[in-house]
């Protein structure tokens, strides 16, 4: 280990109890050798914690710049065990931000983006995190990509596990919550991380779908056109499922027919259409 002979036992005492930096390991058995090299990044729970102080002062600030996000890099930069973890929060921070700047600047919304890396590289560092706000994170990207399954699973971002299960359930036609989940208490992160058009998103897709949101879901079927596919994707069924409670099938099955060739939503397209069937205009 790291050039100097160990017996299996003396090397598996080692790696179990090694926390930071690489040990190189090389084996030899009759005249075969192989070599093997062990990054170790477990970070201490002080360093976990000053982190996430960094990052509640970055909130705090209430300012989203390259200039604050890089504050909040200095600010953490002590706390070295936690390099990975304040690194996959950066990187959502600068996909957060550049977002921004794309809605800003009216980017097309039907081709790749650059943000699109930066959360990718977030949730691939962040996901082996039991933190909230890693968890937070997670939960708001899984929530971007039409992930429901995995959303509703981040329970300290409550808000945005709720509005996850909802739309989960309706696609597998199990019972869901018609209610307004916009009243739900929310003392998780993801309100203060979450960038300015997935929370629109959330607060739109967290309407109540008995028929009486009728100013809101107008707002969203004025603006389902300026959002990203995946986006666009949730606001069509949350406007299909209002239309139908509201008794305007004929306008919910023209929303229904804008996903039909969704795979996700070919059970809940069928399911729809037949709910609908009796109620449209002949």
């Amino acid at each position: 280990m790291n050039g100097a002979p160990s017996t299996v036992e003396e090397a598996i005492q080692r790696l179990s109890e090694q926390r930071h930096g690489v040990t190189e390991v090389r084996l030899h058995h009759a005249g075969t050798e192989q070599s093997f090299e062990f990054d170790f990044a477990l970070a201490d729970k002080a360093d976990l914690d000053g982190v996430d102080s960094a990052l509640e002062r970055f909130i705090e600030g209430g300012e989203l710049s390259r200039r604050s996000i890089d504050d909040y890099i200095m600010r953490s930069a002590r706390f070295e065990t936690a390099a990975r973890y304040q690194g996959g929060i950066a990187s959502y921070l600068y996909g957060v931000l550049a977002r921004e700047q794309e809605a800003e600047q009216g980017a097309d919304v039907s081709g790749t983006s650059m943000y699109e890396g930066k959360y990718d590289q977030a949730v691939a560092t962040l996901k082996f995190f039991d933190r909230a706000p890693a968890e937070a994170i997670c939960g708001i990207v899984a929530f971007h990509y039409n992930q429901f399954r995995r959303a509703m699973t981040k329970t300290r971002s409550r808000r945005v596990a709720e509005v996850a299960l909802r739309f989960e359930s309706i696609l597998h036609s199990s019972p869901w919550d018609p209610s307004n989940l916009a009243v739900l208490p929310d003392s998780s992160f993801d309100q203060a991380l979450s960038d300015s058009v997935i929370e629109q998103v959330v607060t739109w897709s967290a309407i109540p779908l008995d028929g009486s949101a009728n100013e809101a879901a107008a707002e969203i079927i004025d603006n389902i056109h300026d959002q990203r596919p995946p986006d666009a994707f949730k606001l069509h069924l949350i406007a299909a499922e209002h239309l139908r409670a509201a008794g305007a099938a004929d306008e919910a099955m023209h929303q229904a027919n804008q996903i039909r060739h969704a795979r996700s939503a070919e059970d809940w397209y069928e399911n729809f259409r037949l709910r609908t069937q009796g109620e449209r205009t002949p």
